[in-house]
């Protein structure tokens, strides 16, 4: 049994929507984990999520 870590970045960029003239925004997603076997059958771990929008919702442009 040997201990696991597994780590995710995500940078979403969106752009313009023609038929509403709006934007959602981007969006950065990061994601890491780390487990350690207690026995065959349980596992004990940590996991942290940061999920950021750069822009904030006053810079979206609405109709």
């Amino acid at each position: 049994m040997t201990a696991a870590s597994r780590s995710e970045a995500t940078d979403t960029f969106n752009t313009r929507n023609k038929a509403t003239d709006c934007s959602s925004g981007d969006l950065f997603h990061f994601e890491h984990s780390a487990s350690y076997p207690v026995t065959k059958k349980l596992r004990l771990g940590v996991q942290r999520l940061i999920w950021d929008r750069p822009s904030t919702i006053a810079s979206l442009a609405w109709p």
